[in-house]
């Protein structure tokens, strides 16, 4: 399905078919708004120009704490772009929790737009992205398959939480076992309101944003009106929720009569 050897690569051929097509539907309260793949490849290269001010560089693991999730995946594919292997982190957890995964990953830096945790020692603020005037010289990824793209985290549920190193070749190889052996029946537009710390939602992000798919996002602090006004888009074909929010979403609709 794949013939690029990333997925960055790969997302890079969908902006090439289609530029203008739409990557992400935001919704916010009453109001909504969208980033096509162009907008994001553009979005991808700011932030890339903004790590390196920062002093990352190839060969690094790098963490991501942060409460705004389109940032935290242009994020990781800036990482991509300069030969750095993504950590991502929840900033809901302690501190001492994120510094302690951070340093078994061995990551150089821990970064977070939420500003509670880039007050501690050891976090970072996440770099501010800059509009650049100057023309940019273009989005490339190194074509290592074999090199980690994302770390795969356990519940923990049994035991200290436990980090699995994952390459590209694999990640790529699993989603054309979902997308095209079909191991997850039907898939389309996702509505997404969960945490990209979740490795399932990286990948639905991931699977879409490689195949022309929208992703359909509300904010993580968000309402089941929010919620419930995502899932009802015309473009929505699929969403994963945890049982606690069905829940409270069939709670909601049972209040509005």
């Amino acid at each position: 399905m794949h013939a690029p050897e990333t997925i960055g690569a790969a997302f890079l051929k969908q902006v090439e078919t289609n530029p203008g097509a739409i990557l992400f539907e935001t919704r916010r309260g009453t109001g909504c708004g969208s980033l096509t793949y162009a907008d994001f490849k553009m979005r991808i290269e700011l932030t890339m120009l903004a790590f390196a001010g920062k002093g990352v560089a190839a060969g690094q693991v790098v963490g991501l704490a942060n409460t705004n999730q389109i940032d935290t995946f242009a994020a990781i594919f800036a990482l991509w772009a300069l030969g750095v292997s993504p950590l991502v982190l929840d900033f809901r957890s302690p501190p001492s929790d994120i510094l302690e995964r951070a340093t078994r990953a061995r990551a150089a830096y821990i970064f977070s737009d939420f500003r509670k945790l880039a007050q501690h020692d050891g976090i970072l603020e996440f770099p501010r992205v800059v509009a650049l005037t100057d023309t940019l010289d273009g989005l490339v990824f190194p074509a290592v398959p074999c090199g980690t793209a994302d770390f795969i985290m356990s519940s923990g549920t049994t035991g200290v939480p436990a980090l699995h190193p994952v390459s590209h070749a694999e990640l790529l190889s699993a989603l054309d076992r979902m997308a095209v052996g079909g191991e997850r029946g039907h898939w389309g537009n996702a509505v997404s309101c969960l945490n990209l710390s979740f490795p399932g939602t990286r990948y639905i992000w991931y699977r879409n944003a490689i195949s022309g798919r929208k992703i359909i996002t509300v904010p993580v602090f968000f309402s089941y009106a929010e919620l419930d006004a995502a899932l009802m888009h015309e473009n929505a074909e699929e969403v994963t929720l945890p049982p606690v929010l069905i829940r409270g979403l069939v709670q909601h609709i049972k209040d509005q009569g």
